[in-house]
């Protein structure tokens, strides 16, 4: 092992928000954008690029123009959610989408010559990119990114220093491509919240083995902690990922090869030191494409293997690999231009969900909606998110910004005090009733009290309580979330509550005029549309799983659905214009 140090560091009920927040502002939130897609604008081909945002506690999606193809995006928000700016490894572009100041040649080489100069799909990068707020430093960010040369197994750990004050706020990279360490370095990078809520610590692992660096970020830089070896899993096994426990105290290490299997450990956020190896097993003879996620409550471990299988583990069970549930398996949907929609990366999100890349390029994501229940009842589907737009595989790689400091560590020296953030998001429980909702609390920095009001003089103090609406209206629905310091934070939204049958929550309706005859219909229907720009046809079934879709040509006022092959049943069309405006309706289908 060669090793060079460098120079020092320096579905029932439409519901629809009116969101009014009442007291502390939203703080924290640097991962509430992704940016997923490619530069190859063709909206009616699906090519292009999905913003995504999670300012309600839910995403939104839209269709945006990408000036360079995210193959593997990290993506930075401010405090506030907003965008700031993001890098597909090759160039950093700001909220404007314009290339930052001193922002080319990121990872320059013969590699970043290859795939970014040459190909243009963006740095090879797999986990090995990511962005955190510099501590101390406002409105100054580092960038952590690993070099390939592409001839040998030395690599490159770097960063950049991006200062988003500069230029007046379109942003200016300080520093670039400073240098760390050189080693046979895995490309795979993650980051967790030091014990005294406002340094970092960055991990990262060498190839064949279990040796790790552990850095930390701090108001001085960069600087190196502990270096920690224990022996692989097996010699044949390549490194995959690094993954934490929303909470910081665990990590889990995956690998690629025979025996199939992963590492959990022990993470100390005060010393950084990483403790207790845990050897688990997958059920297979070999981990091939495998991915790692935590739960919020940092509980269950979901693993995917094989591009086809999902598992559940329970870290908190005595034998972990006694634990493992088989959660779910590729159900051979096909998307756009008979694309797999198989399982790869997974990331938690702001809205508590884990969201599920495949290895193809699609316009779908799989969910995960309840992480923290066990077994089926963590309520997994497949091709459940839909977008606009094609991407490439990889999800944004973002540790927990919202994770604070251990109270009572020894290491809690700063006095740093934790906010308190409400935030929640409501969905329809039509098992329940046309007018019962499931309201899912998603507060934030260790709320320990919830008080729920409903508009209606009933409350709750539920953390997520489902509620029962005496009938359609407008209700006020107000959560107070409080945390054990005394600190409460209130949001309170309009909920309209509207007793139909439809799909999901409905976006505002454009001019275009849409209809499907005839209703009910057999082997097929038409689709009329009139004003409408190139968009897509969706029709779901009572899963809210799309089993049918086709691009809509506004060169075409009339364009045949296809129903042959669809058993009969209640099924829900969309029609959504390439700016997000949306036509639903129901149709039956006899047989």
């Amino acid at each position: 092992m060669k090793k060079k140090i460098f120079p020092a560091l320096s579905p029932s009920i439409l519901i629809l928000f009116c969101a009014i927040t009442l007291s502390l502002p939203a703080q924290d939130q640097h991962d509430y954008t992704w940016l997923l897609g490619s530069n190859n604008n063709n909206p009616a081909g699906y090519f292009g690029a999905n913003y995504i945002h999670f300012n309600k506690g839910v995403p939104s999606v839209n269709f945006f123009v990408s000036p360079m193809d995210l193959w593997v995006p990290c993506v930075m928000s401010d405090e506030a959610g907003n965008l700031l700016f993001y890098t597909n490894g090759c160039k950093i572009m700001n909220a404007q989408h314009q290339l930052i100041e001193n922002g080319d040649d990121i990872n320059y080489g013969p590699v970043q010559q290859l795939y970014c100069d040459q190909i243009g799909i963006g740095y090879p990068a797999g986990q090995s990119q990511l962005a955190l707020p510099s501590p101390g430093h406002e409105g100054q960010y580092y960038f952590f990114h690993i070099r390939d040369y592409g001839n040998s197994y030395n690599y490159d750990f770097l960063y950049s220093i991006i200062d988003m004050n500069a230029n007046s706020g379109f942003g200016k990279v300080n520093e670039k491509n400073v240098g760390v360490i050189q080693d046979t370095l895995g490309l795979c990078i993650n980051a967790v919240k030091h014990a005294n809520g406002r340094d970092w610590w960055i991990v990262l692992g060498e190839q064949y083995n279990d040796n790790y660096y552990c850095y930390l970020l701090d108001t001085n830089g960069v600087s190196i902690v502990n270096n920690y070896y224990a022996p692989w899993l097996g010699s044949d096994q390549y490194p995959g990922i690094i993954c934490f426990s929303p909470d910081g105290r665990k990590m889990v290490r995956s690998g690629h090869g025979a025996p199939a299997g992963f590492r959990v450990y022990d993470f100390d956020r005060c010393s950084g030191q990483i403790s207790k190896a845990v050897d688990v097993v997958i059920p297979e003879e070999e981990s091939y494409v495998d991915w790692a996620c935590f739960s919020p409550n940092s509980r269950y471990l979901y693993l995917t293997n094989q591009v086809s299988r999902l598992y559940q583990y329970d870290t908190w069970a005595s034998d972990i690999s006694a634990s493992v549930q088989l959660i779910g398996e590729y159900d051979g949907f096909l998307a756009d231009y008979n694309v797999p929609t198989t399982m790869f990366t997974m990331t938690l999100a702001p809205d508590q969900r884990i969201y599920m890349s495949a290895n193809n390029g699609v316009r779908y994501l799989h969910t995960i909606h309840r992480p923290d229940e066990p077994g089926p009842a963590c309520d997994f589907r497949q091709h459940d998110f839909v977008m606009h737009a094609l991407f490439p595989f990889f999800l944004p790689n973002m540790p927990n910004y919202r994770l604070y400091n251990e109270p009572g560590s020894v290491c809690d020296t700063l006095g740093v005090q934790p906010p308190i953030v409400a935030q929640w998001y409501s969905e329809p429980d039509s098992m329940a009733g046309p007018t019962t909702l499931t309201l899912t609390d998603i507060s934030y920095f260790q709320p320990t009290y919830w008080h729920w009001s409903f508009g209606d003089g009933d409350t709750s103090l539920l953390q997520s309580p489902a509620h029962a609406f005496p009938s359609a209206g407008e209700y006020n629905v107000c959560l107070i979330a409080c945390n054990e310091a005394g600190l409460c934070d209130t949001l309170c939204r309009t909920i309209q509550v509207i007793e139909a049958v439809g799909t999901p929550t409905l976006e505002p309706e454009s001019a275009f005029e849409a209809r499907l005859w005839p209703n009910p219909a057999r082997q097929q229907a038409w689709l009329g549309h009139e004003g409408l720009a190139s968009g897509m046809f969706v029709l779901s079934n009572m899963s809210g799983q799309p089993v049918y879709q086709r691009g809509i040509s506004p060169t075409k006022g009339v364009d045949r659905i296809e129903l042959g092959n669809l058993p009969g049943g209640i099924y829900f069309w969309q029609i959504r214009s390439v700016n997000g405006t949306v036509k639903n309706g129901k149709l039956l289908i006899q047989r």
